[in-house]
């Protein structure tokens, strides 16, 4: 590793520390100016993101309308623009908004609309969506209950907090609409002592609500 990487790699830290409480999620809009701050390019973190991908194809299927809610780098709403005829990504971030137009574009999408604001503001509007995806994991209690009126199919929420995870089942439950989580654990192999062993990869959550019977 260079020292250039190091730097990165050491600024990065820097950013995120205190980033677990909410008056510091200021922070994050700054790492946005840095090079793959999540290490998002990584291989491990590629292989959680295409199962995590699969299994919201698996629960979406074929859409007209998408609704993503804390798109960050645009990686969902790109990957399920093969599938959903129109999607509508919001953030409050104007940093990520701007890194999820780019990618989208680089990726050469253009059946994604991406809205620079606050998910309890936009759900005011009259808009109906086919399914939704939940990947910001603030104001899930105020959010959740609009979704599922506002939701005629599928609710997807990606969790990695168990807080997150905790929040989500017991609001959905609530509403009647919880159905299932599935959680997503990637493993590396890792030669130790002759032998093999894994080294595991924080894992995912993804919980699922229909709308309706589940």
């Amino acid at each position: 590793m260079n020292m250039v990487e190091l730097f990165r790699l050491a600024w990065v830290r820097l950013l995120q520390k205190g980033t677990v409480h909410a008056s510091n999620n200021g922070r994050f809009d700054k790492l946005y100016h840095v090079s793959d701050p999540w290490h998002m390019g990584s291989e491990r973190e590629q292989l959680r993101f295409q199962e995590t991908n699969r299994l919201i194809e698996q629960e979406l299927g074929s859409i007209c309308t998408l609704l993503e809610i804390g798109c960050g780098t645009g990686k969902v709403s790109i990957a399920a623009a093969q599938q959903a005829k129109k999607i509508v990504s919001l953030d409050k971030r104007p940093e990520a908004i701007t890194t999820a137009q780019e990618a989208a574009q680089k990726s050469g999408i253009h059946n994604i609309e991406f809205f620079c604001t606050d998910a309890v503001d936009y759900l005011t509007s009259d808009r109906v969506f086919d399914c939704a995806f939940v990947g910001g994991t603030q104001q899930l209690a105020r959010i959740l209950p609009v979704l599922a009126k506002k939701v005629k199919r599928t609710i997807v929420i990606n969790a990695v907090l168990l807080s997150t995870l905790t929040e989500a089942v017991a609001t959905m439950q609530q509403f009647g609409i919880f159905c299932e989580v599935v959680q997503v654990q990637v493993s590396r192999s890792h030669e130790i002592a002759g032998s093999i062993m894994f080294k595991p990869i924080d894992p995912v959550y993804i919980i699922v609500g229909k709308v309706g019977i589940c």
